[in-house]
């Protein structure tokens, strides 16, 4: 199971306090009583009862995701679930970012119209779906299109596509197909990012909790990326792109890009049919764009 909170601070200033706090924890000794006091001050912000009083049982819990294999049957199912605020109960929902199974060509039983309609959805909003922008609408011309679930049948092969021949359906673009799989559960855990075993964090091996390669680069924890192949063999089988991972240096490099950041104020007139100006403060533009997790999962 993943809990995944919401942390309430809406300032620059509560963001960039919040943030140090996280990278100030690389000067003390992990396991270490101070340590784990630093850590739970960082946690205690979100994870306590009535953290957020303006949702549903005053719980900061965006929502919970679950990843089984019942009674060891394959494929992998991921789910997620809410608090409803009448009940105040946990319930099953859409899983966001996860299309319906019949409109991907490579899962089972998928349907022709469907799939056209998917590469179609693609090719319209290409840029949003390259800049992991794009949220999967609840229908696409009037057939349910998000999933209440996400099925990875192969953890090696498993990937999105649409058409996989030129003509109607098709996915034009290699990038865009590329990252419209990644962004969903089931191509993330799946062919996209090759994990093998489907989980991104497994069973604890040595006293450690094994983590994938998309996680810690390879060789693990240096900044070389993990290279794999695309899985739709684009733009050839004899030459697919090879995409790289590394997501925790990723992550710890946009944490100290942010931190090294300062907030301010500005002004500026109004602007009509312009880009903003070149001399808007680089930690200003940074806190406009910033978005901390590439994947919504």
């Amino acid at each position: 199971m993943i809990f995944e909170y919401g942390v309430k601070k809406r300032s620059c200033a509560a963001k960039h306090v919040y943030a140090q706090q996280w990278l100030d924890l690389q000067s003390l000794s992990i396991g270490s009583p101070q340590y784990n006091t630093a850590l739970q001050a960082i946690t205690d912000q979100f994870a306590t009862a009535g953290a957020d009083p303006s949702k549903p049982n005053k719980s900061s819990l965006n929502q919970l995701r679950t990843n089984e294999i019942s009674l060891g049957v394959s494929p992998w199912e991921l789910r997620e679930f809410q608090i409803n605020a009448a009940s105040h109960q946990l319930v099953n929902v859409t899983t966001k970012r996860e299309p319906q199974i019949p409109f991907n060509s490579q899962g089972q039983n998928p349907i022709a119209s469907q799939v056209n309609a998917f590469g179609d959805f693609v090719n319209a909003n290409m840029r949003k779906v390259i800049n992991d922008k794009m949220e999967i609408p609840a229908t696409l011309n009037g057939v349910p299109f998000l999933g209440a679930k996400a099925h990875t049948l192969n953890p090696t092969t498993f990937h999105w596509d649409a058409a996989v021949t030129a003509g109607t359906g098709h996915i034009i673009n290699d990038t865009a197909r590329f990252h419209i799989s990644l962004n969903a559960c089931s191509g993330c855990h799946g062919g996209e990012t090759k994990t093998g075993n489907f989980t991104h964090v497994g069973l604890p091996s040595g006293g450690a909790a094994r983590l994938s390669p998309f996680l810690t680069g390879a060789p693990a924890f240096s900044s070389t990326p993990f290279l794999v192949p695309d899985p739709a063999n684009r733009p050839s089988a004899a030459n697919p792109i090879l995409w790289p991972f590394n997501d925790l240096e990723r992550r710890g490099r946009d944490l100290r890009l942010f931190v090294l950041g300062r907030c301010g104020r500005f002004s500026f007139p109004r602007l009509v049919n312009q880009r903003v100006p070149i001399w808007l403060p680089i930690e200003l533009t940074k806190e406009l764009t910033f978005n901390p997790v590439t994947m919504d999962h």
